[in-house]
């Protein structure tokens, strides 16, 4: 009886001859060598969505991959110029141009941020993608006002003007003008636009003669910083309520001249 031929249990692969299995295997190894396998990941990088960071954002900052390695580890550090602890974190990438959000910053001080972010797979750590932001939690502060007339008078009352010294570029400001003397206040609100910057043709008008008050604050997406003020004196009345009276009456040869 002839025995039963037993059915090859082995994939195809083992049935080529040798030469042609070495000629395989060296074609899936140079496959695997143009895909990417055995390599870290490279390619990538990061953008930080809010700039600049402020106190309205500073709990919910996100940052955006470019080029993420689908699958790879990824572990990243933010910092600032202005100290602080650092804030990291890590998790897997799902996409290409994965957004990661919800970063609370508001225990890092204002300055430059900076991101680092890398990739890891297998084969080990790409290098660290960056990108930095500028972080501005701070209301205005260390700004002051001085009025440009003194005294304020009938001459100058309908043209008054003001100048800032150390105003924060591109925040709003407000100003109020009062007088002693009564009168409606006089206000009036703008765009910083240098540091240095007069605002002009302010008609003090309807304010009494008096001691004039400015105060001026700077307002930027945190808030509102403390009011600088200066003070000038406003007098536009005529000279009124005197009298005179002639010391020599009759006048005559002997005093006529004196």
């Amino acid at each position: 009886m002839k025995k039963k031929r037993k059915k090859n249990m082995f994939p195809p692969i083992l049935s080529i001859p040798n030469i042609s299995k070495k000629l395989l295997l060296f074609g899936a190894f140079l496959l695997l060598g143009f895909s990417g396998y055995g390599q870290v990941p490279t390619g990538y990088s990061v953008v930080i969505d809010q700039d600049p960071i402020n106190s309205i954002n500073e709990t919910a900052v996100s940052f955006t991959f470019s080029g993420a390695v689908i699958g790879t580890t990824y572990n990243y550090t933010f910092t600032s110029s202005g100290g602080g602890t650092p804030v990291t974190g890590t998790g897997t990438v799902a996409s290409a141009g994965q957004t990661i959000s919800g970063i609370n910053l508001s225990g890092l001080g204002d300055g430059t941020i900076t991101l680092s972010a890398t990739l890891t797979n297998v084969n080990g750590t790409g290098a660290a993608a960056t990108d930095t932001s500028t972080k501005a939690t701070a209301t205005p502060s260390g700004y002051t006002v001085a009025i440009n007339q003194d005294p304020i008078n009938s001459g100058n009352e309908t043209a008054v003007s003001f100048t800032f010294s150390g105003a924060v570029i591109g925040t709003t400001y407000n100003y109020t003008f009062t007088s002693s003397g009564a009168g409606t206040p006089v206000t009036g609100t703008g765009t910083v636009a240098s540091a240095g910057q007069t605002i002009s043709g302010i008609n003090l008008s309807g304010l009494g003669d008096g001691t004039i008050t400015l105060s001026a604050t700077l307002t930027n997406v945190n808030g509102t910083g403390a009011a600088a003020t200066d003070t000038s004196t406003k007098a536009t009345a005529t000279p009124s309520g005197y009298t005179v009276a002639i010391n020599q009456d009759p006048i005559n040869s002997g005093n006529e001249t004196a």
